[in-house]
């Protein structure tokens, strides 16, 4: 078993991703066995001739590999590493945070078969669906006790996937489609019906965010400068990739029995894509 890295990077943010990469070789007590970053040649017509050369020396110096794709969906760091990983454990980051240093020596100590992806850090967590006990809570969900492992915590973004974990239905060329067209930019999103759907639970490593969350949580403006859309985004999000699979819905609510669709099922897909947009 190996431990993977993976990430992605567009032009805004490329010039920061050589300090970090560097910086998360320097700082990690164990360091990964391979590291991924994927980039679109359609942000980058040039390759390699343009990206900074900080990243590119860095790059060279550490092994990281450089991989490229012909699409700009945001999420390339997760659909290309599998299914070539698939058995190994694999984590995606971003380069605008700062990781426990015990990250990867974790994961090379990880040994378990249970199928449960795992939260880089505890505040990353979140409810699902919640049920009628929590939902008064739902805003505040930090304050409350979360279990140790749940299909009612939402996946994040920079998670740990262990070996045969990640939902490789979900990479299906056939849906690749739908994904671009209903599906953009939310990768989460499109993948925890596929993961709540074959039992895969979520959990955390609990490990210390090194990131403070002051600016975002006082002007809901993460570090990127992106504007939060809120629960209700992702949550509808969620709901227009589970209308594409009916059969999948029906599973869904067996697994959720109080997850409420009334407010958007008299809309068409393409009506609720227009909310999502904000036309």
């Amino acid at each position: 078993m190996k431990t993977v890295v993976t990430m992605t990077s567009y032009p805004k943010r490329i010039k920061s991703v050589g300090k970090f990469i560097y910086q998360f070789y320097k700082t990690q007590k164990v360091k990964p066995d391979y590291f991924y970053l994927w980039l679109s040649t359609k942000n980058f017509p040039n390759k390699e001739k343009d990206l900074p050369n900080d990243l590119l020396l860095i790059c060279k110096h550490f092994g990281v590999f450089i991989s490229w794709v012909d699409y700009d969906d945001g999420c390339t760091k997760r659909w290309n590493v599998y299914p070539k990983h698939y058995e190994d454990i694999v984590v995606a980051v971003d380069e605008d945070n700062l990781y426990d240093i015990h990250l990867i020596e974790k994961m090379k100590n990880f040994k378990t078969t249970e199928k449960c992806i795992y939260a880089v850090w505890d505040n990353l967590t979140n409810y699902l669906v919640p049920t009628k006990e929590i939902e008064f809570k739902y805003k505040h969900y930090k304050k409350i006790h979360k279990p140790n492992k749940s299909l009612r915590m939402k996946i994040a973004g920079q998670s740990v996937y262990p070996p045969k974990t990640f939902p490789l239905d979900a990479l299906n060329p056939k849906y690749l489609n739908l994904r671009l067209k209903y599906c953009k930019k939310c990768d989460e999103s499109w993948l925890q019906p596929f993961l709540r759907c074959s039992g895969v639970l979520s959990s955390t490593f609990g490990l210390n965010k090194k990131t403070p969350d002051d600016l975002m949580e006082k002007t809901g403006i993460n570090a990127n400068g992106k504007r939060i859309k809120g629960i209700w985004w992702k949550n509808l999000q969620m709901y227009i990739v589970l209308r594409l699979f009916p059969d999948m819905m029906k599973k869904w609510k067996e697994i959720f029995p109080e997850y409420d669709t009334k407010k958007w099922d008299r809309y068409s897909l393409d009506e609720l894509i227009k909310m999502l947009d904000g036309k």
